[in-house]
């Protein structure tokens, strides 16, 4: 499984939480234990830097700068883009802005390559595994599908 995978894997789990069964439900608590331990160190890996978090409010402001306004004079946003008055305007102040954080930004895009090349690494974790007769018979086709990677396939006496 991919680290990439987890993310999935831990949304799927949070979403089968509701169902019943003392193991099911140990087992569902003891992986999203353990997939959030990972998640949160994937997500460290990701996080902005003080000065990438500046550059990035000045960019936003920008953009409000350039953007048009509806009657009562607030910024018109679409698809949480900002809907620029002057898009000519932006792009010239906007290559300004990035010429002077030049190496934030450098750094920035390095830091999401690493986090792309580690999102598709094979992940190291071990599964707490469930037994196939220990799922609740309430769960669905597309639940089930979502957490095979959690359900041990081997039978108990190991045949």
């Amino acid at each position: 499984m991919k680290n990439k995978d987890l993310i999935t894997l831990e949304e799927s789990l949070q979403k089968v939480g509701n169902l019943t069964g003392f193991k099911f439900v140990y087992a569902v608590a003891k992986n999203l234990d353990i997939l959030n331990r990972e998640i949160k160190i994937i997500q460290e890996t990701f996080k902005f830097s003080k000065d990438f978090q500046k550059y990035d409010l000045e960019r936003v402001e920008l953009a409000k700068k350039f953007s048009k306004k509806d009657k009562d004079g607030k910024d018109v946003v679409v698809n949480n883009a900002f809907v620029l008055e002057d898009e000519k305007g932006f792009r010239k102040e906007l290559e300004i802005l990035k010429k002077s954080n030049k190496k934030v930004i450098e750094i920035r895009e390095k830091q999401v390559e690493d986090l792309n090349k580690l999102l598709e690494e094979e992940s190291n974790i071990k599964l707490h595994k469930i037994q196939k007769e220990d799922i609740p018979e309430n769960i669905t086709g597309s639940q089930l599908f979502n957490i095979l990677s959690i359900i041990n396939e081997e039978k108990k006496n190991g045949k």
